[in-house]
């Protein structure tokens, strides 16, 4: 301070200017282990895939990949590139090829027996995902490039990193949303096909239920009125809404749209043409709970496995409203349904799962409407005689 008030300017310190001499040396070595950082990484994408194609080393380390390992923080690094570049595709509206995608060639899922294991499926399919969207991004815009893009978010799914498959998934929707508004007809399956695949990721949730709606309602607008109810896959969409309604707690608007759905796959199912492979089962013949007054249902196999999944959202929206006796029902039919399915493919350990899950909800609802003294034993029936048959296969 002067004599006179003022402040006298003061000269720079000198670490001020060795100061900004060591942030630019910080900076390039930042920028130089970010490069070879970056290098290191498609070396090691381009590893992986050299493996995978030829089956030696390193392919073992993702068989038995830890959860929260390395092999895990690198699929998510990847996840997270691909959606930085859906997200530039979706911002741009373009689908040239992306800055800094680098020539890597492309590989191939091998055939193996047994199957690869999820962390390589997985890590395989998002690293070709990678590369197709950074070298080829215009093939997200056809069929095949679409199945890739949205098939993703399964692999993702079973290795528990859902946050992973939401964002993709999301982004991926936002793009086809984008492409339909100028072909509707070629890319609203696709938006169809991401919503729903985002009301799983979120099911039992609002964002799931709202999704699931959004595909439903979609749907619904694109299905001509006078295809409506002849149409399955408005009945499809319309059966899983019924189910994220009534997880949600919207049990009396569950039942509702659950009806409908069971209706109109009954009216599909019955004049479905191509008879080349039945499944055939006993029906409970009660029109006001199941639909059907036939005592006898003839269904292809897609048919019946359509059929016996509306059944189920239809059972359990009854219940969850205290109408156990419709419930009942319609459990008999859906046991009758899955064990004709069962029989159909012994191969399947899907089917008698389902069965075992009838049976026991079926218990369930006859404990609630009967007293002790007037329960059916279901130990002597033939539903307990099939099932034990299908336990005793070697395929559970």
């Amino acid at each position: 301070m002067s004599l006179h008030g003022y402040r006298t300017p003061r000269s720079k310190p000198k670490w001020f200017a060795s100061n900004n001499v060591s942030h630019t040396f910080i900076g390039a070595l930042l920028s130089e282990h970010q490069s070879r950082m970056k290098q290191m990484e498609g070396l090691v994408t381009q590893l992986l895939l050299n493996s995978h194609t030829t089956g030696v080393y390193p392919s073992s380390l993702l068989d038995n990949a830890m959860p929260n390992g390395i092999e895990f923080q690198f699929l998510h690094l990847q996840a997270q590139k691909i959606v930085i570049n859906l997200n530039y595709i979706s911002a741009t509206h373009t689908f040239t090829e992306l800055p800094d995608s680098r020539p890597v060639e492309l590989a191939t899922i091998v055939q193996e027996t047994p199957p690869p294991s999820p962390m390589r499926t997985a890590m395989i399919k998002v690293l070709q995902l990678q590369q197709l969207i950074q070298l080829e991004p215009a093939s997200l815009s056809d069929r095949e490039g679409a199945t890739e893009l949205l098939r993703i978010g399964k692999h993702l799914r079973d290795l528990g990193l859902m946050e992973d498959a939401a964002a993709i998934n999301s982004c991926a929707t936002a793009i086809y949303r984008a492409l339909m508004q100028e072909n509707p007809a070629v890319y609203m399956p696709y938006v169809f096909w991401g919503l729903m695949n985002f009301a799983r990721l979120r099911y039992g949730t609002q964002m799931g239920l709202d999704a699931v709606e959004s595909a439903y309602r979609l749907q619904k607008d694109m299905t001509p009125a006078s295809r409506q109810e002849s149409s399955s896959q408005l009945a499809w969409s319309m059966c899983h809404y019924a189910d994220h309604l009534l997880v949600n707690g919207h049990c009396e608007e569950s039942v509702e749209h659950a009806k409908d759905a069971l209706a109109i796959q009954r009216n599909v199912s019955e004049h479905y043409s191509e008879y080349d492979s039945l499944v055939v089962w006993e029906a409970s013949g009660q029109e006001h709970a199941v639909l059907s007054s036939t005592c006898l249902v003839i269904r292809t196999f897609s048919m019946a496995v359509q059929e016996g999944l509306c059944l189920c959202a239809f059972a359990q929206s009854l219940a969850a409203v205290g109408r156990y006796s419709e419930a009942f029902m319609v459990g008999t039919e859906i046991i009758s349904c899955f064990t004709a399915l069962a029989q159909y493919d012994p191969r399947s350990a899907v089917f008698p799962r389902w069965v075992r899950a009838g049976l026991a909800n079926r218990s369930r609802w006859v404990s609630i409407i009967r007293p002790p003294s007037q329960r059916p034993s279901f130990s002597t029936t033939a539903d307990e005689e099939n099932l034990g048959a299908l336990d005793s296969t070697e395929h559970l």
